[in-house]
């Protein structure tokens, strides 16, 4: 019997620090680069990066319990990420989105007092 496939898409999402832009606090400036994302099922591991807007596509994978993954070795000084990974459950022609929370944290700036 044929059976039809599922596609995972994704989405990395960037929250701002509500203190970015505060007195005593910078924010962060380094981009995001390309991220590995990776979806697993047994002995089936597929992995693709992160785009420029940080989208990501897994197609034609078999209906079942999957889970998504997200590497974070690249990630900038700064990120973080909220949930690293997620189970899925894929039936026959499913398509799932995954949101993966990144917050982007402000460095608070440490001023000594030199005067005496």
């Amino acid at each position: 019997a044929l059976t039809k496939s599922a596609v995972i898409t994704g989405q990395l999402v960037i929250k701002e620090d509500t203190r970015a832009n505060q007195k005593g606090f910078i924010s962060v400036k380094d981009q995001l680069p390309p991220l590995i994302i990776e979806v697993s099922k047994k002995s089936e591991v597929y992995r693709v990066f992160s785009n420029a807007d940080g989208g990501f596509r897994f197609n034609d994978l078999r209906p079942g319990s999957w889970q998504v993954k997200i590497y974070t070795n690249n990630l900038p000084s700064g990120y973080q990420i909220e949930t690293t990974q997620y189970d899925v459950e894929l039936t026959p022609g499913d398509t799932k989105e995954i949101e993966f929370s990144v917050s982007k944290k402000a460095r608070q700036i440490q001023f000594q007092n030199f005067l005496k």
